[in-house]
Order: structure tokens, then sequence, then C-alpha cells
């Protein structure tokens, strides 16, 4: 590929060509958006080395990620652009390349920060964690460069709850096609979402609001389709890359309807060079490089959750509001209420229990292969237990908390009584039988 960019002037006249062309963007000037994304490579590269070494000193499991912008999001974000009054300069778009830091707190975050500021220039600050945005997002952007580089890279700091929620947001993008990250298309998902972000300052009604569109949406069911569908193949497949002990950088590519391809590697030289090809070949593709110390399916799917789309931590806030829901109503005497979030809680409990049964086979079937790692199949059952143990706590602890709240008439026991047989009867149909 020739270099056409030489000058900021060059990549200011490319943003203007492609707000002219839009939407039907010739291949010439794709080519020179891929000229202009290659070009950060070893400034990324230099940037990716020194945050793993320095997120060690705050977080020996934090977990740096790599990136540089979709096309199609480039293209995208530009086209909005030329509809507002000031129009960004495309050599000022500082958040071409960009590199993410999880680690488990704020603290954590803002010492990470400091430690940066010691080694980078930092051009610009943006703190969503002090001041969220709109919708509900939280994480520290960092506009950093190295010195003497002209580069600008995008860094992203976060914490493990935070990161959890803006994976969610895309695999609720990829799943019900909302396009929230863009334009906000499904205001329902939009508030839906931003309730779930202020998880811990929920009223009454917001709770309701998360129950009517867990109901409308068919929420975690659509989710656990697309999960179930992953599951039997992506962990088998980790099983398979972690008996790879010096292989720490990992590439993960996904697609919609698609199965996710997960490859490891040794060292990130040869990761990086993948990755870049990868992205040449196809530009449909979600694609992240991302480096673990200590690599584990737990921590991959938490942490890249809407790359590897097979589990994500939302069920366990569901479940909690659900709960707080049910205790509620029947305090509040709202017992038609106290019914329905009951039986909308059993509905995903039950089919949750499925997702762990089918665990339970696959790890079965793991066991049985002579080539499979004893001990990372010992630690995957051992999991699955504790998950199980953990809903057989929780399921008593609501049954006493509920019963704590008595039923004044004798005729409202018996008809509660009654309805909640037949709606657990009727849940555990759902169960598949193994």
């Amino acid at each position: 590929m020739n270099k056409t960019l030489k000058t900021n002037g060059d990549i200011n006249r490319l943003g203007d060509k492609i707000r002219l062309e839009f939407p039907e963007i010739k291949d010439t000037t794709k080519e020179q958006i891929q000229e202009h994304r290659i070009s950060f490579k070893d400034s990324t590269n230099t940037t990716f080395n020194s945050l793993c070494s320095l997120s060690k000193r705050v977080n020996k499991n934090a977990i740096i990620t790599y990136r540089i912008k979709r096309i199609e999001t480039i293209i995208g974000k530009l086209n909005r652009e030329k509809k507002t009054k000031e129009k960004q300069l495309f050599a000022r778009m500082w958040d071409i390349s960009g590199c993410r830091c999880i680690v488990d707190n704020d603290r954590e975050v803002y010492k990470l920060e400091k430690l940066i500021s010691k080694i980078f220039i930092v051009r610009k600050r943006k703190d969503y964690i002090k001041t969220p945005k709109e919708n509900g997002y939280k994480s520290l952007h960092l506009y950093i460069q190295v010195p003497n580089d002209n580069k600008v890279i995008e860094v992203q700091l976060r914490n493990r709850l935070d990161h959890n929620w803006a994976t969610l947001v895309e695999i609720t993008d990829l799943i019900f096609d909302s396009q929230l990250k863009e334009i906000g298309k499904d205001k329902k998902l939009e508030k839906f979402l931003f309730l779930l972000s202020k998880r811990k300052s929920l009223v009454f009604d917001d709770k309701k609001y998360i129950a009517k569109t867990l109901r409308e949406y068919q929420y975690i069911e659509n989710l656990s389709k697309v999960f179930t569908r992953n599951y039997l193949k992506v962990r088998n497949r980790w099983l398979e890359l972690e008996m790879k002990y010096s292989h720490k950088f990992f590439l993960i590519e996904t697609k919609k309807n698609e199965i996710p391809i997960i490859n490891s590697f040794n060292g990130f030289n040869t990761a990086e060079k993948e990755y870049f090809k990868r992205y040449l070949s196809n530009h449909n593709s979600n694609i992240v490089l991302t480096h673990l110390t200590k690599p584990s399916y737990k921590n991959i799917s938490s942490a890249y959750s809407n790359y590897i789309l097979t589990v994500h931590s939302v069920l366990d806030d569901i479940t909690i509001i659900l709960r707080e829901l049910i205790i509620e109503s029947i305090k509040e005497k709202k017992y038609f209420s106290f019914l329905k979030y009951y039986n909308l809680h059993l509905s995903i409990l039950y089919n949750h229990i499925n997702n762990l049964n089918t665990e339970i086979l696959v790890s079965n079937a793991a066991g049985n292969n002579k080539n499979g790692n004893l001990l990372k199949q010992k630690e995957w059952k051992n999991d699955i237990q504790k998950q199980k143990e953990k809903i057989d706590k929780n399921e008593r602890k609501l049954y006493l908390d509920a019963n704590k709240h008595k039923v004044k008439y004798k005729m409202t026991e018996i008809f509660l009584n009654l309805s909640l047989k037949t709606i657990i009867r009727l849940n555990k149909r759902r169960l598949k039988k193994y």
C-alpha cells in the first residue's frame, strides 16, 4: 500500500472525503482509512508493552487489551460529526488506537493513572468515573503520547464492575440490534441499561421497569440462546489453550451469528502480526488482542464477555433485583405483583440451571478426553458446583425472607400457597432431563 497520508492536512482531507461519500464509501477511500489505522501500529505496541509492566505494580491480575478502531466505526463517527456545528478534524480523532486496563476498583484506577503520567505525555483527560455519561458509562480516559512520538493513543482505565456494564451494552447491541453505543436507537433498552448502571441506588419503580423490560424483550432468554450456542465449542477450545502454558496473549474474533474464534500466542509480536493480518482481510469482524498474566476461563469470559459471548455477570444483578421486588411486593401486600415477579425469577433461575447442567455434560465429556488437562477440568467442575450451591443458598434465604411477612387473611394465604405451588411446578417442567 502506497503511503498517501503524509501530513495532518492529508488526514483531515480524507475525513472530508469520507463525509462527502457517505454512505457509499469507495474502496480506495477505505484503503486510505486502513492506511491511517495501520500507522498507529508501532506507537500502540510501545504503549501496550509499557501498560503491561505498569499494571503489575498496581494489580497483578489486571487485564490489558489492545484494539484499533474499526473502519465502519470511524466512518460512522465522522458522519455523525458532520451534522454538528463544530466538525472534528480527522487528525484530531484521538481514539483511533486504544488500550484498556481493567483493575479491581477506582482506587487502583487512579493509582495506575499516576504511574502512566510519569512515563507518557498526557494530552487530555476525561474522568467519566467522577462524572458519568448520561447513559451511565463510567471510565477514566487518558489520551497519551510516547515521548518523541506524534501519535496519540487512548487509554481507558476501568474497574471490573463498570467494565462488565460496558460489555453488556455491546452484547445488547449485538443481540437486539439496538445500536445503543452509536445512536441510541432503542430507548427502552437504553433506559434499562442505564438503570442497571446505578444498581445500588434503584427505587421500587426502577426495579419494576427492569422486570418489565426483561419480560418484554425476553432479555435473559435471548442472551442465553447465544451463550448456549457458543458455550460448548468455546469452553473446549479454552481447555486446549490453557495447556499452552507459555501463551499469555490471546486473539479473539467474533461475528454476529457465528461461534467466537480464540487463538493464543507466546509473544506479543506474533500475536500483533496476526491481529493486523485478520483486520486487513476481514473488516466485518470484531477483533481484540489481549494480554493475561494469569490466563483463566473465568477472567477472559467475564472481562471479554462481549467477544467470548458465553457468560455475563448481569444474571447476578438481575436475580438480586427480582428478589428485592418479590420481598418488597409481599411486604406492601401487592400479592399479584409478588406472584408475577416470583414467576419471572424462577423462569430465569431454571433457565440458568439448564445451562449449568449442560456445563456438567461438557465437563464430563472433557474428562473422558485422555489429552485433557485434569486439573483444569477439576477446577471447571468445582466452579459449577459452587454456582449450584450459591443458587440453593439464595433460594433458601428468599423463602425465609418472604415468610417473615405474614398474610392477614386465611383465604389469601391459601390462594398464595396454591399459586406458588403451580408456578414452581410449571417452571420445574422447564428443566431438561439428562
